[in-house]
């Protein structure tokens, strides 16, 4: 969602045939996932001024969650402001515009908003680690339930979460959506090469 979207300075059709556009670009114009008749969970990666979140709109259930690895001591609407209720009233209008059947439910819950076990007080950097690892390990089922690999906030999770950066850096480098992946390998056999040639090759 653009600043727009939330600060009122898009009308409520503008708001919505840009989130339509956007969803129908992420499917790809397949009708099977625009429908969302069979998507158990449906990810919203959200950056609120310099900080990642991840709100998660579980369809099986029809529940509304808010994972988000900072532990707060202000209330809801005092750490995310209006952005979260925006998010889930524009996505109700769509789910009701495909006629699907959960947008009432989804309409009806209140957001979840778990202090997660790893969550972290002093990290300020890595919270777009923790939104990709989030999307990549939460199933939906009960929370408590729910372990993603990652520990409590100490040297051994920035060393989880360092290991987890190289990962989904490589996945992203090498993805044939990238399309500086030849340049990128290039590149990295180009490296390879000098370091070789300096005798520190692998």
């Amino acid at each position: 969602m653009k600043d727009g979207m939330v600060n009122g300075s898009m009308s409520h059709i503008d708001c919505f045939n840009l989130f339509v556009a956007n969803i129908e670009e992420v499917v790809s114009g397949d009708r099977k996932f625009r429908s969302l008749k069979n998507v158990d969970l449906v990810f919203f990666p959200v950056i609120q001024g310099s900080h990642f979140y991840l709100i998660c709109f579980d369809m099986k259930i029809g529940r509304v969650i808010l994972l988000d690895n900072m532990i707060y001591t202000i209330p809801f609407e005092g750490r995310y402001g209006e952005f979260p209720n925006k998010l889930k009233s524009i996505f109700v209008e769509y789910l009701k515009s495909i006629g699907n059947v959960k947008a009432n439910d989804i309409e009806e819950a209140d957001f979840e908003a778990p202090e997660l076990k790893w969550g972290t007080r002093k990290n300020v950097v890595d919270c777009g680690i923790f939104v990709m690892r989030h999307m990549e390990t939460f199933a939906g089922g009960h929370l408590s339930r729910w372990d993603c690999d990652i520990c409590e906030e100490n040297r051994a999770q920035k060393f989880i979460l360092t290991k987890l950066r190289k990962k989904y850096v490589t996945k992203l480098l090498l993805s044939n959506e990238n399309k500086q992946k030849t340049k990128v390998l290039l590149d990295a056999r180009s490296y390879a090469n000098s370091l070789k040639a300096l005798g520190r090759g692998y």
